[in-house]
């Protein structure tokens, strides 16, 4: 059950970076918001810490940008062969969320600041207008100790600068939004303000069953490539605020869900259903989930959808046969006050840090109440503590030496699976009605946009919902995330321009070979993931080459506009 929330939280940190050169530390630094200092080695830096911690608070969090996938690689490297450290990772796939290590006498946590800001430091300084911005050097990045050995004195205003700025952007952030923490994600604070501020009554989660069905209904976004190929002129048209827009104009249910085996239209309710849609002459509005390509929009098939999608399909004429859903008797619109309060401010605050949050906070909140239940924890075990792991059949993973990933279950109080379901479905029916709209002229759509072989003029505006004109000019598509418009390139997997090898790794001349059919082998620059280091024996800090193989993708649209 989800109540609301009473009290504010408040914490307190020092930030952290460190300087590497082809998988060597060069250096680490730390700011406590009144002084900075220097550490040469992992060791030195957490003999000091320890020290700190007992007696200050500050150093009990330590907050690193873009932590969870270099800095705390780093760390976590020393740590497996340091043994007599405890210590514990959350992890996300191959990223680290939290690191805790565990000293007799208090704990540090360590957490990462792009989790909450997703942009690089140097974007964050002029967002936020902050006093010390990050220092751009005319250096190269990836030869830090030449750097480091030319200009001693620079290099370390250079690393100084790095921990401040990180500093005075987190207590930017807490500024604005009048809170006195950090938070561990984006998304853990959207929901943190919703209960704080906004929510008015307690949210049940679901029985274990109900939340299994409707699991198989929570899907991403609908992208989908209508006509592959060249075209001569393409118009780009978002959707503004998509997910904020269906949040605060729709109803979400509230109660408890009951069961029915026939549909019930005056009820939001989501169901298992069979469908077959015959008029091929329109793009399909049901999907099916797919291991190799994500959604397929298929026209006949067997899933679990909402009341959203539903209704759409009916509009069009297609045959359903209902097995069995849940419905709710109770709904309200939950969302309303929060989407109203914080793009009335993004509204006034376009172009600056409070217009920037804003947007972060509107986006990130629907997800959380998909949250798993069950936390990915890298630690290490005694042979009994393993044993006892293994008779309790938690899944147990072996990394490296007495290292292992543990999934525990976790409860989560605020997993309420039918909020973040029915968002996305609501979605994918507004969308779906703009392909119906304009289903001679659609040539691509991704999630909350559409690409277009003409002008349109209607609809179009800055309210949520409306549609408004991102960009325009000759386009070609290769398939999903495939494509260029003018010389703006976008291919799923790959950073057009790979900044730690400072070259463009896709470009025009490109696209016109893929679109006939021809490859393109690339090497993609990377620091290495957690796994990779602890598991695989890869350095930590050092940049490695990821072969891949550029081709056309899979046109498997069954609407191909030729009605």
């Amino acid at each position: 059950m989800l109540k609301p929330l009473k009290r504010d939280k408040e914490n307190c940190y020092i930030t952290l970076d460190i300087e590497t050169d082809n998988g060597q530390l060069l250096d680490i630094a730390t700011y406590d918001g009144d002084q900075v200092y220097f550490f040469s080695s992992w060791d030195e830096f957490l003999i000091f810490i320890r020290a700190k911690a007992i007696e200050d608070k500050r150093y009990r969090k330590v907050i690193a940008h873009n932590g969870g996938s270099f800095d705390y690689i780093s760390l976590a490297e020393y740590l497996e062969k340091e043994t007599d450290y405890k210590f514990e990772v959350i992890m996300s796939q191959s990223k680290i969320v939290i690191l805790y290590l565990f000293f007799e006498e208090v704990k540090i946590s360590f957490f990462d600041s792009y989790n909450v800001l997703a942009n690089s430091l140097h974007n964050l300084s002029n967002i936020f207008e902050i006093k010390h911005k990050k220092i751009e050097i005319e250096y190269d990045k990836n030869n830090m100790l030449k750097f480091k050995e030319e200009n001693q004195d620079l290099y370390y205003e250079y690393l100084k600068y790095d921990v401040i700025s990180l500093f005075e952007i987190c207590k930017e952030f807490e500024k604005k939004l009048n809170i006195n923490f950090f938070p561990v994600t984006i998304a853990s604070l959207s929901l943190y303000l919703y209960r704080r501020h906004f929510l008015d009554r307690s949210l049940f989660s679901p029985r274990k069953k109900v939340d299994d069905f409707i699991s198989q209904s929570y899907a991403g976004g609908r992208v989908e490539v209508f006509r592959q190929g060249k075209h001569e002129q393409v118009f780009v048209y978002d959707i503004n605020s998509m997910y904020p827009f269906v949040m605060k104009n729709f109803e979400y249910p509230i109660g408890t869900p009951v069961k029915v085996y026939n549909y019930k239209p005056d009820y939001i309710g989501i169901y298992h259903i069979r469908y077959e849609q015959t008029n091929y002459n329109i793009p399909a509005i049901f999907w099916e989930k797919s291991k190799e390509n994500g959604l397929e929009f298929i026209y006949s098939g067997e899933g679990y959808y909402f009341t959203p999608e539903i209704e759409i399909a009916l509009k069009y004429g297609v045959k359903i046969e209902f097995i069995e859903g849940y419905i709710w008797k109770n709904k309200a619109k939950l969302f309303s006050d929060f989407v109203d309060f914080y793009y009335s401010i993004r509204k006034d605050n376009k172009n600056n840090a409070m217009g920037y949050i804003c947007k972060l906070i509107l986006n990130s909140l629907y997800g959380k109440f998909a949250q798993k239940e069950r936390k990915s924890v890298l630690v290490r075990l005694k042979p009994d503590e393993l044993k006892k792991l293994l008779d309790k059949k938690i899944p147990v993973t072996p990394y490296k030496g007495d290292l292992y990933e543990v999934v525990y279950p976790q409860a989560i109080t605020h997993r309420i699976i039918q909020l973040s379901a029915l968002t996305t479905s609501y979605a994918r029916a507004y969308l779906a009605e703009l392909i119906m709209k304009y289903k001679d002229n659609i040539i691509y759509v991704d999630t909350d946009s559409l690409h277009l072989n003409c002008e349109i003029t209607e609809n179009i505006g800055q309210e949520l919902g409306q549609l408004k004109l991102e960009k325009s000019g000759p386009g070609t598509y290769l398939g999903r995330k495939q494509y260029m418009i003018g010389d703006n390139i976008r291919f799923k997997g790959v950073k057009v321009f790979d900044n730690l090898a400072n070259k463009k790794l896709v470009n025009e001349n490109d696209f016109e070979m893929l679109d006939k059919g021809g490859q393109k082998l690339i090497f993609i620059s990377y620091f290495p993931k957690l796994k990779s280091v602890l598991k695989d024996g890869r350095k930590a800090a050092k940049i490695y080459k990821m072969p891949k193989l550029l081709v056309k993708g899979k046109y498997f649209t069954h609407y191909n506009g030729s009605a």
